[in-house]
């Protein structure tokens, strides 16, 4: 085996650890040689990226002189190039005299970040500027569209040679030199301008029914604090219909409507989308491509066989008026302030959906959620009471744990234990911290136990879980534990307490300090709480979870089809740059 050359020493860099001969064969080049263009289409051919247009890496003005910073030009970091494709703001800029002493890099330039954790993120500047060391960034020859090079460096196989090319250090590193000797696809400007269209095309799809998902999520969050607000104002026992069912949401045009048919002429084309290993889009069920649009046949059916969750109506249109019989929630979707009712024009609840004129009136007259101070507004045989009546015993953890941690023993309950929008903790082997305590030892106060009541008491406000059974368990000082007495449902208190119009209004109403936000134990022991009797706390709580329940299910759904949009993403890069998609 050749002698590998050792790297020059850079200024100021500190000392890399030697590599293993088998990290050297990791670090040689893995990607296809230049002469090789076996599989590529006709006329294509693979260049190295030095081929492509000139290769910059960034440097840094003297921060110790001010005359280099100024409002002038962008001076690009890796965090800048989150934008991607639209690049051209950055956090720090330079002046005219900074731009001279750094190296100017012009408009619709590619910057690859070729150090550190987040090596390979990559930006399209859209405005010229300089970056830092941390970046190579190409200028392509006028043989290339930028944009071509942009889509090819976030593909996976370019992706893939920059990671396998770093240098095996901690923190990971590709020099220019091996950048500009990575390769990337050389096809005729044409067939990249073409190449390029189609690209856009797809993701710009993609990312409506992205975009269509992360509303969804959010329209989620609203229903899950409203069907919490109806509970404690005595509206769920009311309703009959348990107002969200499994087959009143049919999801199948939200997430990837991107691939429209009618946006690909080709049928192979289709049909090698649809088939793709990676993600397939028979396992993202009927989402985008409709069938009635499509003549191929067997396209219709990998999509119509799917047996994904469907994903049909539930998007920007949220949850449909037809698909809820439960108009306190179809008045509640359409009185939230984000997105106004206003700007959603005739989406959710039509008139002609609704026979009941009443109903139609109180949907339409929109008012924030009351918080209650009085028994007036509590429903009949309802009382207020206050916390510490429903409490044992209230302390919170003591200081100076860190001397007792371990890889095992007792569970050590902190904050990121807990959750703002659940009753439960979050006992992931990967988020727990263990210790062992002596038997003498002033935290012993803090063992907890099932059922007690945990609330986050600094910091962040409103956060709560009620314990599990767990064999030895302690909590941290940022975490208050109220031990419940017998009498009533502890759930019925908990969704009260992480209700937005409820406990988690009123504990963030005391909090004290200017600067950080905290509770002591006396507000833990003074929030209301609007106390129905046992039964009727049983039947609210059992009205809670059946359509808390269903949300958990489209959370599921949305967030799998949020993650297969990613990988379909992937795949459409992929196949572009084999020349499989024009």
């Amino acid at each position: 085996m050749p002698v590998k050359t050792p790297p020059k020493k850079q200024p100021n860099a500190k000392p890399q650890a030697e590599a293993t001969p088998s990290q050297l064969r990791t670090n040689s080049a893995i990607i296809p040689l230049a002469h090789n263009n076996e599989g590529l289409p006709e006329g294509w051919k693979w260049v190295k990226v030095s081929e492509i247009g000139k290769i910059e890496t960034g440097s840094t003005p003297s921060k110790q002189d001010s005359k280099f910073y100024a409002d002038e030009y962008p001076f690009y970091k890796p965090t800048d190039l989150e934008a991607g494709y639209n690049v051209r703001i950055a956090r720090d800029n330079l002046s005219s005299s900074g731009i001279k002493e750094a190296r100017f890099i012009p408009i619709d330039s590619i910057l690859v970040t070729c150090i550190g954790a987040t090596i390979g993120k990559t930006g399209i500047i859209r405005r010229a500027g300089a970056c830092n060391q941390q970046i190579n960034a190409i200028i392509p020859s006028s043989e290339y569209d930028p944009n071509f090079i942009y889509y090819q460096t976030i593909a996976p196989k370019f992706q893939k040679a920059i990671k396998d090319n770093a240098a095996a250090t901690t923190l990971p590193i590709l020099n220019k030199s091996k950048f500009q000797n990575l390769e990337m696809v050389h096809c005729s400007l044409s067939e990249q301008h073409a190449i390029v269209s189609k690209i856009e095309e797809l993701l710009s799809e993609l990312d409506k029914g992205k975009q269509q998902l992360e509303t969804a999520q959010q329209q989620l969050k609203i229903y899950r604090q409203a069907v919490l607000k109806w509970a404690f104002e005595g509206k769920l026992s009311e309703l009959g219909s348990v107002g969200l069912k499994d087959d009143r949401i049919k999801m199948s045009e939200l997430g990837l409507e991107g691939l429209q048919d009618d946006r690909i002429d080709d049928v192979a084309a289709k049909k090698e989308i649809l088939q793709s290993s990676n993600p397939k889009m028979s396992e993202l069920g009927s989402v985008g491509l409709k069938d009635d649009r499509i003549s191929d046949v067997a396209v219709k059916n990998e999509i119509l066989q799917s047996s994904s969750p469907k994903m049909s109506e539930l998007g920007l249109e949220g949850l449909q008026d037809d698909r809820i019989d439960d108009v306190a929630a179809k008045k509640e979707i359409l009185q939230s302030s984000n997105p106004k009712m206003s700007e959603l024009g005739s989406v959710g609840l039509k008139d002609d959906r609704i026979n009941d004129v009443a109903a139609k009136k109180e949907i339409l007259q929109s008012s924030n959620p009351k918080n209650p101070n009085s028994d007036n507004e509590l429903p009949q045989g309802w009382k207020w009471v206050k916390s510490g009546e429903l409490f044992s015993y209230v302390t919170s953890g003591s200081r100076g744990w860190a001397k007792y941690y371990s890889d095992n023993g007792a569970i050590f309950i902190r904050i990121t234990n807990m959750d703002f929008d659940s009753l439960e903790l979050d006992l992931t082997e990967s988020n727990i911290q263990y210790v062992n305590l002596p038997t003498n030892s002033e935290g012993v106060r803090t063992k907890v136990q099932e059922g007690d009541f945990l609330f986050s008491i600094t910091g962040y406000l409103g956060m709560f879980a009620i314990a599990p059974k767990l064999e030895n368990a302690y909590v941290n000082q940022h975490v208050c534990l109220c031990r419940p007495k017998e009498g009533f449902n502890k759930k019925y208190v908990g969704y009260w307490i992480i209700s937005k119009s409820g406990g988690h209004h009123h504990l963030n109403q005391n909090q004290k300090g200017a600067v950080k936000a905290g509770l002591n134990l006396d507000d833990l022991k003074s929030f209301p709480v609007p106390l129905a009797s046992l039964a009727e706390q049983d039947s609210i709580v059992q009205e809670i979870e059946s359509r808390l329940s269903v949300c958990d299910k489209v959370e599921e759904t949305i967030t799998t089809s949020l993650a297969q949009a990613e990988t379909l993403r992937q795949s459409i890069l992929k196949k572009a740059f084999e020349g499989k998609l024009v």
